[in-house]
Formats: structure tokens, C-alpha cells, sequence
């Protein structure tokens, strides 16, 4: 935490891996997983705002030292979040008009951009993905809530081309009614 309104977080982690012929003493296989990772949030009245940044390397070699998985992906992501309660009613946007029901809305949002890039299977292997997905949830007692979300993924890969260059856009919906007892 920084002043009570920032908080930060870091991580890093590093992985190596070794297979050996023990018959023959040789090396077979050999690689290198390293990620870190950063985020920082901040709190506005009942909204929270998240940035964050991954960072992923695993790179395989097989027992000649020849490269067989050499893979980058960096996500970068912003989040929104929000729980609020309306002991007043419910606010009804552009509107001066409220709903009289009065429990708990939770509202969270997410932009993510992933761009994936190698040396070696450039044609499947590089590229970038954008999405948007989105939730609310309104808990009109304390035994019934309801969920609807959305979201839409765009998937393109950047070196690929004609007509099958795997390239994708996903639309999703969906919706959830919970009836608790």
C-alpha cells in the first residue's frame, strides 16, 4: 500500500528443466520457464481500477541444443470493479427515477490484450488477442440473485495468411439467476 490508496504487487518466478539418458548419459531435453509479473490498483469511492502486466518465457531445447519451444507472451490487462449497495433504491441510469429494491450490485469489467510471439512457429504461434468481457450482478435479497455478462475476443495471427489463417472473433453472453435456501 502507498499513501492507504495505492497498492502494488510484484512477482518473478524461474523454472529450468533437465530430462538425462541415464543408459547413454546424455541429455535429451533441457528449457527455461521465467514469468514476473506487475499490478497496481487504486480505489475510487465504490470503484476500484486495476492495471497489469504479465510476462512469460519458456524456451525448450532437445538434446542436440536445437531449439523446439521458443514462446513470448505478454498480457497486459485493465480492470474496473465496483460493489455498491443502495439502501435507498436503486438508481435507474439517465434517469431521475429509482427502483425501490434496495440490496447489492456488483459490476465488474475487463480489457485484456495478450500478444504471443516465437521464432519457430511463427505461422500458428504470433499473435495478438483483444477482449472485453463485462458482468453485473444484482442481489435483490439475500436468497435470489441475478448475473448477466458479456463479453467479445478478437484473435489474430499476425503472420498467417490467405483465407485459413485461424484468425477468430468470439462474441459470448450469458445470464444466471441463483435462488438460494
Amino acid at each position: 500500500m502507498l499513501l492507504k490508496k495505492y497498492d502494488m504487487s510484484f512477482s518473478m518466478s524461474d523454472a529450468w528443466n533437465s530430462a538425462r539418458d541415464l543408459v547413454q548419459n546424455l541429455t535429451t531435453s533441457s528449457g527455461r520457464t521465467s514469468a514476473w509479473s506487475g499490478q497496481g490498483g487504486v480505489d475510487f469511492k465504490p470503484w476500484r481500477f486495476t492495471l497489469r502486466y504479465d510476462n512469460s518465457l519458456n524456451a525448450q531445447s532437445d538434446g542436440t541444443g536445437k531449439l523446439t519451444t521458443d514462446l513470448l507472451t505478454e498480457t497486459y490487462t485493465f480492470q474496473v470493479y465496483a460493489d455498491m449497495s443502495f439502501p435507498k433504491g436503486l438508481p435507474i441510469p439517465f434517469t431521475n427515477k429509482k427502483l425501490n429494491l434496495t440490496n447489492r450490485f456488483i459490476f465488474n469489467a475487463a480489457l485484456k490484450y495478450i500478444e504471443k510471439s516465437s521464432s519457430l512457429n511463427v505461422t500458428t504461434d504470433n499473435t495478438s488477442t483483444f477482449s472485453l468481457t463485462s458482468s453485473a450482478q444484482y442481489e435483490v435479497s439475500q436468497n435470489f440473485r441475478l448475473t448477466i455478462g458479456l463479453g467479445i475476443t478478437r484473435m489474430v495471427n499476425r503472420d498467417a495468411t490467405g483465407v485459413d489463417n485461424n484468425s477468430y472473433t468470439e462474441y459470448d453472453m450469458n445470464s444466471g439467476l441463483a435462488i438460494q435456501f
